[in-house]
């Protein structure tokens, strides 16, 4: 919804839109990675699962928090000024 309102109203944005959805897939394809892990811990314990479980996800929130401030400081500021929010 707001990436399709940014380019329409300034084209400029187009490569950073571009890096921003290449991003949200990246996520996307990292939280079903520890979806995955968590699902063979679940059906095989052992100790070593965990802590690569754990690795996974400081990763993954690491990302997330960052993306999530990036957005929160530039992307929503540029779609309330474009919306008139």
């Amino acid at each position: 919804m707001v990436f399709p309102v940014l380019r329409i109203s300034n084209r400029d944005l187009s490569p950073i839109l571009e890096r921003l959805r290449t991003e949200h897939l990246e996520d996307e394809d990292q939280a079903e990675d520890v979806c995955e892990a968590v699902k063979t811990f679940v059906t095989h314990r052992s100790k070593a699962g965990a802590e690569e479980i754990g690795y996974m996800l400081r990763g993954l929130f690491t990302q997330m928090r960052r993306h999530v401030a990036f957005d929160r400081e530039h992307v929503l500021p540029l779609f309330r000024r474009c919306c008139g929010s």
